[in-house]
Order: structure tokens, then sequence, then C-alpha cells
């Protein structure tokens, strides 16, 4: 599990920087990711989720790991983080935004904001699209929303016009390199899987 934005060294620092526009209050209602394949997007979103309910960060780029909030994303759920991709078809489907908006509108339960992560973007069919336009257009003040699109993927033309883009950077070989090798070790120190090698491996082809 990715812990801090310095286990992404390629990748933080575009984190650093969302985290400065987050304390200045200048982070965008919505935020689209884009990047290569396997770059570690998903985990750079889902951190960055936890560190936007993070009670106990302070003035810190990364979330604080103890706060009641950290604990809740550390055990498997949080109740004011979503995430919504594909399910048992191709496509993210109406429904599954429909229960986005939901979602968006009710008050946060334990946390000061709701974060809600759509994986991936270009997965919405039609009328998904459609109904995430609505949520984008209205947004409150207590969401963000993060959507992550592969690059070179296709997207509504609508739904980017309402968003704050973010190219992530692919780490070059030798820092790619580096980075395998310290995760390899520390599996095989520790046991533990940080993030899966092989898909980081297959980006830089």
């Amino acid at each position: 599990m990715i812990q801090n934005s310095a286990d992404l060294p390629w990748l933080q620092a575009s984190f650093e920087s969302l985290m400065d526009r987050f304390e200045k209050k200048r982070l965008p209602h919505a935020l689209l990711l884009e990047g290569r394949s396997g770059i570690g997007e998903r985990e750079f979103a889902s951190l960055l989720a936890q560190r936007l309910v993070c009670s106990g960060a302070g003035e810190s780029v990364d979330p604080c790991g103890h706060c009641k909030q950290c604990e809740l994303v550390g055990a498997g759920f949080h109740p004011d983080i979503r995430a919504y991709r594909t399910e048992d078809s191709k496509f993210i489907k109406v429904d599954q935004i429909r229960s986005l908006g939901e979602f968006a509108v009710a008050s946060p339960q334990v946390a000061q904001r709701k974060v809600i992560i759509v994986d991936s973007a270009d997965q919405l069919n039609i009328n998904a699209a459609n109904a995430l336009l609505k949520t984008l257009e209205e947004p409150n003040e207590d969401v963000n929303l993060i959507l992550l699109l592969e690059a070179g993927k296709p997207l509504l033309p609508t739904i980017r016009s309402r968003c704050q883009s973010l190219n992530l950077p692919t780490p070059d070989i030798a820092e790619a390199t580096d980075w395998l090798r310290q995760v390899l070790a520390k599996q095989a120190d520790e046991n533990d899987s940080v993030v899966e090698t092989s898909v980081l491996t297959k980006a830089l082809q």
C-alpha cells in the first residue's frame, strides 16, 4: 500500500503541487489525471483522496497515517471516499453515476469533505457521461472529484471542459529501474506488496 508520495518518486512533485493548491484553497472541484497506464495513477488518486480527508496532516504534504480518517482508509473503507469503475461490463453504467450523484449531494459522514474517484473516465457510457455532467456542473463545496484517464483515450469535450487536467509523468528508465529494485528488496525482506511491479514495467515498454 502506498503510504506517502515518496513511494512514487516520479509523481511526488505532482502530488506536492496539488497539496500546495489545496492549502491555498485553490484545488479544483474536479481534477482530471491523465497519464500512461501503469505509472501508479490509481495509487496516486487513492493517496490524494486519503490526504484530502485526513484530519491530522496539518501542513504536511502526506496524510498523517494515524488519525481516524487515515485509520478508516487503512482498514479498507472510508464512508466519505467512493470509487466508481467498471463492474460486470466494459463500461461504467448510468446507475453507478446516479449513485455517485446521490453521494455527492449528501453530507459527509465522518470527514470534512467527500472524495469521488472515477476510474476510468473513458469507460463511461454515453448515458453515464451525461449523468456525470450534472454533478460537474453543480458542484458542492465539500466534494472533490478525481477522474482518471489513460493518455490518448477519448473523453467527451463537455466533461473535459469542466475539469482541470493534470498530466502525470512517466518515469525514465533509470528512475524506474532503481524504484523496482527497492520495491523487490522490500518485498523480499518484509513479504510486503507496495505496488504491482509488473504494471510499471509494462508502462515503460
